[in-house]
């Protein structure tokens, strides 16, 4: 039963006087009743309806459902009465029409908690009761006018309300099709609900078991035509659902509005993608730095390697015993600077020349990797040329390969670091051994035996054969990575110590930049894009204004609302990212192919993790985007929403 007790309400539009839509109204309506409200446009017979519906509130006055006052409703009770005890049917249908019949009488029981095949149904169900069991699977776009409505009662009536509101059912139809939709509401009514239908047209009034006519917002007569039905309602009645909102609904009507404007929602895309292709690839570089880092620690970095320092003076014999006498040392040599570089006219080709361990050393320690020949031994005027030197020494036509053999004259120069005394350069002729993979970080070195590498500092600084070279640091060798640090605490306050790692940090600085700045103009891409994005939306919610007063009609809240947009913005979020990791794939495999052939490494490297952060990512901007249109959306009235234009 609704009652409703000396109800007024007054619209204040912008810049026009007020307008009274209902004047100290008093109406009380029973269960299976079929009532006629009757009256001119303007009258308030629409305010009446709305108001018990529950879609507006009156400013003065209450309205009683089952003896309860809604003026205690905050709006998710309004949303849980619209949902549970209401059902709308609209003289323009306001379905959608690129879902079927069954999807549009599905969105009825979207926010409650069916099991599938229940709601499956109570929906086929609804549909067999209005006759259009044979069109079940059909556009509702491609029904017809009285088709239309027949979905829109079944939309109405599948959620067992106990009030079924009409507003000029028949408006829009022929009159043996109005008849036909009066004859199945009258049925309605007989089966204990509460029928309110509003219309102008006394041959649909005379119909009803009662008449209320309206005028000036005022109900100036009240006519019983017949008895209703109410002994049945106790048989209908079925107890409201726990409130379960599916969101397959919100993505299935979000996914059909993508798929209807695809051209808008793909140009918006094209931004996203790129921007998630910048931000995969910077985070495919990171991984792949760290990577790399493992590799130079093994190839190119020395990972059981101390450079000690000494910041007053040179070395001397008590500190190399000092150190050697550790037992996790195993050997301490001096290692110079050499500057080298091959003369072969007009052009120079300089390079930085570092000296191989002895070969009783080699396999415990970094070696550069050989891509052809063999690294020069002990004593043998040989050199291993990096692949970057090497390719500067090919003739037209001529392979790596061929280099190995040939004699080539170099100059190399080792200044002193402490003193800078003057060198000479000392001209050597020597036998390319062979070529070695080219470091991609840090400077690009050849490699001299130790002890050729100790006569060319001698001769290039004027040191007689048997004298000692004065330095001031010593390459410390440990027995195990473990030992580093163990090693650095015992001698640190006597020297200066570089270990791999902060060799590594040195190196690594560069690619960290450089993904920094990867990841930085990524960001910006996705945040234009969102902008982009935020629009669109707000272009959506004022084209599915009549989708959102619908939703809200048959009991949407504002939260479940706000997730028609946040799902929209999720699912082009995550078809954006998905273009977005395929094209990055793309961009790492080709850029992989280019960098092994320069660095026989991959330094781009991608795993599930990677694309799932940069998937999560691309949905977190695009939903932070839709925030804003979907609380616009929220807010809106669903009376003007649902106005045909």
């Amino acid at each position: 039963m609704i009652e409703i007790r000396n109800v007024s309400k007054t619209y204040y539009p912008e810049k026009s006087t007020p307008i009274p839509a209902l004047k100290n109204v008093d109406l009380v309506l029973h269960n299976g009743e079929f009532v006629a409200i009757v009256g001119a446009s303007g009258s308030g017979k629409s305010t009446l309806l709305n108001t018990l519906g529950g879609l507006d509130k009156p400013d003065s006055g209450e309205v009683y459902i089952n003896e309860t006052p809604m003026s205690t409703f905050d709006d998710d009770k309004y949303s849980d009465y619209r949902k549970d005890q209401v059902g709308f049917v609209f003289q323009h249908f306001h379905l959608m029409p690129h879902l079927t019949v069954l999807e549009n009488v599905e969105l009825a029981l979207a926010m409650s908690s069916y099991e599938k095949n229940e709601a499956h149904q109570k929906c086929v169900q609804a549909i067999q009761k209005v006759g259009l069991e044979q069109a079940i699977l059909q556009k509702a776009g491609e029904l017809s006018g009285g088709q239309q409505q027949r979905v829109a009662i079944a939309r109405a009536l599948v959620k067992s309300p106990n009030i079924i509101l009409a507003d000029e059912p028949t408006g829009a139809l022929d009159s043996h099709t109005s008849q036909e939709i009066i004859d199945l509401l009258k049925r309605i009514s007989e089966q204990g609900h509460l029928v309110v239908v509003i219309t102008h047209d006394e041959s649909v009034a005379k119909q009803a078991t009662r008449i209320v006519r309206v005028k000036d917002g005022e109900i100036i007569e009240d006519i019983q035509q017949s008895e209703g039905h109410s002994v049945q309602t106790t048989k209908t009645a079925e107890p409201p659902r726990k409130r379960s909102f599916q969101l397959k609904s919100a993505f299935r009507l979000s996914f059909h509005r993508i798929k209807e404007k695809r051209w808008r929602y793909f140009l918006v895309s094209i931004g996203i993608s790129m921007g998630i292709c910048g931000f995969f690839l910077a985070m495919a570089f990171g991984s792949g730095i760290d990577n790399y880092m493992q590799y130079s620690s093994d190839k190119v970095i020395d990972s059981k390697k101390l450079d000690f320092k000494k910041e007053q003076g040179y070395m001397d014999s008590s500190d190399y015993y000092q150190i050697k006498k550790n037992k996790h040392v195993k050997f301490v040599q001096p290692e110079f600077d050499i500057s080298a570089r091959i003369e072969i006219k007009p052009d120079i080709i300089s390079f930085d020349v570092k000296p191989l361990h002895k070969e009783k050393n080699r396999n415990e320690y970094a070696a550069p990797n050989v891509i052809y020949g063999q690294l020069p031994k002990d004593g043998d005027h040989g050199i291993a040329l990096s692949e970057s030197t090497a390719q500067k020494l090919l003739k037209d036509g001529e392979k790596l390969e061929g280099l190995i053999g040939r004699e080539i004259t170099i100059k190399f120069l080792s200044m002193d670091e402490v003193t800078s005394y003057p060198s000479r350069w000392d001209t050597q002729t020597m036998k390319i051994s062979a070529i070695t993979e080219q470091s991609f970080i840090g400077k690009e070195y050849s490699y001299i035996p130790y002890d050729v590498h100790t006569d060319v500092v001698k001769r290039s600084r004027f040191i007689g054969k048997d004298s000692e070279i004065t330095t001031n640091s010593y390459e410390v060798y440990v027995d195990d990575k473990s030992s580093i640090q163990w090693v650095v605490d015992q001698f640190k306050p006597s020297y200066t110590i570089t270990t791999p790692e902060n060799v590594l940090k040195e190196l690594t600085q560069t690619f960290k930049n450089i993904q920094l700045a990867m990841t930085g103009v990524s960001i910006l891409i996705l945040l234009i894009s969102s902008i982009m994005v935020g629009i669109i939306l707000y272009i959506s919610v004022l084209e599915r204004r009549k989708e959102i007063g619908l939703f809200k009609a048959i009991g949407g809240r504002k939260r479940e609302v706000r997730w028609i947009f946040f799902s929209e913005a999720i699912l082009l979020g995550g078809m954006a990212s998905i273009n977005g990791i395929v094209l990055g794939v793309v961009m790492q495999i080709a850029l992989n192919q280019a960098l092994v052939s320069r660095i026989h490494f991959e330094l781009l490297s991608i795993n599930v993790f990677t694309m799932l952060i940069s998937i999560g990512f691309g949905i977190l901007i695009n939903v932070l985007a839709g925030t804003i249109p979907a609380n616009q959306a929220a807010k809106l009235n669903p009376i003007q929403l649902l106005k045909q234009e």
